[in-house]
């Protein structure tokens, strides 16, 4: 019986490599869910924010488009993916107006523009500390949880006081 055990866990891994592959390779396949990310100003290709109240790059202006449609929740978290700011999302017009808003949990629809737009301030309205963010958008219906590649840099600098 001994004899046996050996060469059946070595099969029995070769199976699940073997299944692990082919789910890998499926899943490579499917159309990008989330897609047309894109986020202004950039500086030096870069995205970042200094909201200090300067009026220059106090915000991050953030676009983005679903394949397909769901209910979900957009935010931005921080680098231990910790939600700071939960949005409600405005659909765009072709021309770029906002047609409507979407709250957090509503339906979010297939190949619609959205935007949202980050003064680097948490849902209680504190200014975040300087760091790394990202763009998080949870799909309720297909319990997924997307986070695209880029992120917001927010450096947390304080408005130059002039010395006359």
């Amino acid at each position: 019986m001994r004899r046996f055990a050996a060469p059946a866990i070595f099969a029995l891994l070769v199976v699940a490599t073997i299944a692990a592959f082919a789910y890998a390779q499926r899943r490579k396949r499917e159309p990008l869910i989330l897609d047309k990310v894109t986020f202004s100003p950039l500086l030096a290709g870069r995205s970042v924010i200094t909201p200090n109240g300067d009026g220059r790059n106090d915000f991050v202006h953030i676009r983005f488009r679903l394949t397909r449609t769901d209910r979900g929740i957009v935010d931005v978290v921080d680098r231990d993916e910790h939600p700071v700011k939960t949005f409600t999302v405005k659909i765009l017009s072709e021309k770029g107006r906002v047609t409507s808003r979407i709250p957090p949990g509503g339906e979010l629809e297939a190949f619609k523009n959205f935007a949202l737009r980050w003064n680097g301030r948490t849902n209680a309205g504190a200014l975040v500390p300087t760091g790394p963010y990202h763009l998080r958008v949870r799909l309720l219906g297909e319990d997924r949880t997307l986070i695209p590649a880029g992120r917001i840099r927010v450096h947390t600098l304080r408005r130059a006081s002039g010395s006359g």
